[in-house]
């Protein structure tokens, strides 16, 4: 249920965002029966060969200095006497 109502929102909130930008224009009538009428914008999507500056990367070995953590296990307890 939570999941057809956040798609159902989220539906919601991509119309009001394309309506305020402009992309769809409502226009509705009134009478006994409404007519609707919708223009909906157009965008474009296209690619173009360009020259760029892309930065390298380089990779050198250097020494440096690291942090090391050693760990060592705990001696194991001795055995307790039997009462």
């Amino acid at each position: 249920m939570r999941a057809i109502l956040g798609l159902l929102g989220i539906l919601v909130l991509i119309a009001v965002v394309l309506i305020a930008l402009g992309f769809i224009n409502l226009d509705v009538r009134g009478g006994k029966l409404p007519t609707v009428s919708a223009e909906t914008g157009s965008v474009t999507v296209g690619e173009s060969n360009s020259t760029v500056r892309v930065p390298t990367v380089e990779m050198k070995e250097k020494r440096v200095s690291v942090p090391t953590i050693d760990v060592k296990k705990a001696p194991a307890p001795a055995p307790s006497p039997a009462q």
